[in-house]
């Protein structure tokens, strides 16, 4: 959702991530802004400024130097260990929570959109919310558009109505890439069109095979944590807070993810 580049502001001694958006389809393409100042929490990239020209709107924002989640895991072999993987979920899951309660919805939770901050201790950011949006009814899905990254879109995403659940599905997809090396749903790489109709039939499949979950040496407790995240209704799918909640026992039970 645009192009970044680092600048330096001499004046300030201070670096930042300058986000370029182009205004070719409209404003729309400024939602993003005065989402990002409404915002403000440590797990979530920081927005400073932001300038219009004619035919795009810069962006100021914090500088996060280690670069993304699928950099990261690259390399580390593709996988996190029980650290860092416990990091990701708690640190993630509290800045969704936080989104939730502003009644914000991220759209396109994915590796490259949580940045590292710092590798160790491994602190993750939230970033790019070029497709966020405030729902504006509650209770209840709103009528939104198809949007986001096919390998983490939530099944509801395909009718185009759903709510805050669809970025606990595209955060549960993530989690389980980051512990297992790849991801639960893989479509054939064709056209975006044939990607879309085979995610469409694989996430819509009735039972989703935790095996590779606790091939990784995952507690029953966790796993059953991520399938939920990943239940095909989005009822049945727990809130970012209620994933907190039963997060604890990862911390508690440490012993029960071996560290790879």
């Amino acid at each position: 959702m645009g192009k970044v580049y680092l600048v330096e502001i001499k004046s300030l001694n201070r670096v930042y991530a300058l986000k370029e958006v182009r205004l070719d389809a409209g404003r729309a393409d400024e939602r993003e802004i005065p989402i990002m100042q409404s915002i403000r929490h440590e797990r979530i990239v920081c927005f400073h400024d932001y300038r219009r020209f004619h035919d795009h709107v810069a962006i100021l924002l914090e500088y996060v130097p280690y670069g993304d989640l699928s950099g990261f895991l690259n390399t580390y072999g593709g996988k996190l260990n029980q650290h860092q993987a416990k990091a990701l979920a708690a640190q993630m899951l509290d800045a969704i929570d936080y989104l939730h309660t502003r009644r914000v919805i991220h759209r396109d939770i994915k590796p490259a959109n949580i940045l590292v901050a710092c590798e160790d201790p491994p602190k993750f950011k939230l970033t790019d919310f070029g497709l966020a949006r405030l729902i504006e009814r509650s209770p209840g899905p709103d009528q939104l558009t198809f949007c986001g990254t096919l390998l983490y879109c939530a099944p509801e995403v395909y009718r185009s109505t759903y709510n805050y659940g669809a970025d606990i599905w595209s955060f549960g997809v993530t989690l389980w890439a980051s512990i297992c090396g790849s991801p639960p749903f893989k479509p054939n790489k064709t056209t975006f069109a044939d990607a879309k109709r085979s995610m469409y039939r694989l996430v819509h499949q009735p039972k989703l095979s935790p095996a590779p979950l606790r091939q990784a040496g995952l507690n029953q407790n966790i796993v059953s944590l991520i399938v939920d995240m990943l239940q095909i209704d989005p009822k049945r799918r727990p809130s970012a807070k209620n994933c907190l909640v039963r997060l604890e026992k990862w911390y508690i039970e440490a012993d029960s993810f071996r560290s790879q």
